[in-house]
This record gives structure tokens, C-alpha cells and sequence, in this order.
């Protein structure tokens, strides 16, 4: 698995890399709407479930969302093979969310549900909305390289909780 996640890494390394030499792309981290349903297909996948934490007025969720996360949900080597990605905006009533147990809420109370006040926040949870993982709070060690590499090696270590089977390139 571990030589996975490095293969992993240098690819998306190569890809962020190709994709910052060219113009800024209407791409969009998936605001979450089911996460019951979602919780499902990730239950059968044996994959967990990314889910960064956002506001609107967060400049380092902006580069983590257009860094890393975009990059990563967006390219089929990555959602729904090694996790599914989506993004909570904790500042954001208005936007409706069903949570993991089926229930009817919005973006801002399942924020706090998961005692969410600094930004960027990212979890790393199973099928049934359990943390695999520490969540990610800000931006650890400062640049998108070291985030990147503390993101995958916390994908690794949920990936071996839930038993998911090697992922072939």
C-alpha cells in the first residue's frame, strides 16, 4: 500500500504541476448534498470519504481546494478509487445536506455537528461518517508539497483501516 500512495504522490505531483502551467479551469471540489448515499458507495468500495471543511472569505482553503483537492477529485485515478472528495462550507446555511444517518440539515450546523470553526479543515471518515484519522487543520508544514504528502500518508493509514484492497495503475 505504501508504495502505492508513493506512486500516487509522483503522479500527483506531475499532474499539479502540468495543471499550475495552465489557465485556472472551471473544475470545483463537489459541495456535499448526501452523505448518506455517498456513505454507501463508499461502504462498498472500502474507500473513505474526504471532507474538507470551507468558507467563502478562507484564502488557505482556496489553495487547498485549487492545489491539491480539485486536482485529486477531478482526475478518475483518485475519486471513487482512493476516496471520494467533498467540500463542507461551514458558512453556508443555505445550502441543504442529508448527514450520514439520513437526516435533512445544512452545511453550516453539520459544521458544527463536527466542531468545525478553523479553516481549512479536512476529515478523513468512513461510510458512516467515523474519523479514520487526525483531521488536517490548516495548512501543516506551511506548503502544498508537505500537505500533500501528510494527506496521503492520512489516506494510507484509513485505507488500511477499512481493509480496501490495493488500487492497480
Amino acid at each position: 500500500m505504501l508504495h502505492i500512495l508513493t506512486l500516487l504522490l509522483t503522479l500527483f505531483s506531475v499532474d499539479v504541476l502540468a495543471q499550475s502551467a495552465q489557465p485556472v479551469h472551471a473544475a470545483q471540489l463537489l459541495p456535499a448534498a448526501n452523505l448518506q448515499q455517498l456513505g454507501q458507495q463508499a461502504t462498498r468500495n472500502k474507500i473513505p470519504i474526504v471532507l474538507m471543511f470551507s468558507a467563502d472569505w478562507c484564502e488557505f482553503c482556496d489553495i487547498l481546494k485549487n492545489e491539491v483537492l480539485v486536482p485529486m477529485s477531478t482526475n478518475p485515478e483518485y475519486e471513487g478509487r482512493i476516496a471520494y472528495f467533498r467540500i463542507i462550507h461551514i458558512d453556508r446555511a443555505d445550502l441543504p445536506l442529508v448527514d450520514f444517518r439520513g437526516r435533512a440539515t445544512n452545511h453550516q450546523a453539520f459544521a458544527e455537528r463536527f466542531d468545525v470553526d478553523l479553516t481549512p479543515t479536512v476529515w478523513i471518515v468512513d461510510g458512516q461518517g467515523r474519523a479514520l484519522t487526525e483531521p488536517l487543520i490548516g495548512l501543516p508544514g506551511g506548503t502544498v508539497e508537505t500537505y500533500s504528502e501528510t494527506l496521503f500518508a492520512r489516506l494510507e493509514t484509513a485505507l488500511n483501516k477499512l481493509g480496501a484492497a490495493p488500487v492497480n495503475f
